[in-house]
């Protein structure tokens, strides 16, 4: 009785394992209204700035909802699964914050502040990198490189980009013949050490 209440525990816990290890990570459409304004998550006072003096308000995302994207003007939204896989990943529609990631080139500063404590995160863009969704409205969408040709799945694109130890990363989508999710923007940043 004993071996076979071990050997149940044992076989459960494998598959357990089996399922952290095989969770499919997603890439968020950030060109379609996803959810109402009204929803949005508390923003713990944590701002994104950039050289231009552009100051974004970061949202939360609620919880289990990997992806929410807010839908207010002025707001990025924080990326759940980015944490998981190391970085920081912010999320906007390209017809809102998101718009102001086009502009960011290799080089340029950006930063994370924090009100409460005075404290603030510095970075440095590192890459751009635009992708085609050839299922545009499709978390699990396959992803087309633009510069590489590279064809790639949701889960392999999500463990590329937000992989990155430390990062910071923006994400929004790619507007191409009046189709506001054609294709994904990441701009990525590294910390900078002082």
């Amino acid at each position: 009785m004993a071996i076979e209440g071990k050997t149940f525990l044992l076989f459960n816990f494998i598959i357990l394992l089996f399922a952290a290890t095989t969770t499919t990570m997603i890439i968020p459409v950030t060109g379609e209204q996803a959810v109402p304004a009204s929803d949005m998550v508390d923003n713990r006072g944590l701002t994104l700035q950039f050289n231009d003096g552009t100051q974004l308000m970061i949202a939360s995302q609620p919880s289990g909802s990997i992806g929410y994207v807010s839908s207010m003007p002025g707001v990025v939204t924080s990326f759940q699964q980015a944490e998981i896989l190391g970085s920081t990943g912010l999320i906007a529609h390209n017809y809102l914050s998101g718009g102001e990631f086009f502009d960011l080139q290799i080089g340029d500063s950006i930063a994370i502040s924090a009100k409460q404590e005075n404290d603030t995160l510095e970075y440095r863009v590192v890459a751009v990198e635009q992708y085609q969704a050839l299922q545009p409205t499709s978390i699990h969408s396959r992803f087309l490189n633009l510069e590489s040709g590279e064809n790639i799945s949701a889960h392999q694109l999500s463990q590329h980009i937000y992989g990155r130890e430390g990062h910071l990363i923006l994400q929004t989508c790619i507007e191409n013949d009046g189709n506001l999710e054609w294709g994904r923007l990441f701009v990525i940043a590294e910390p900078v050490t002082i």
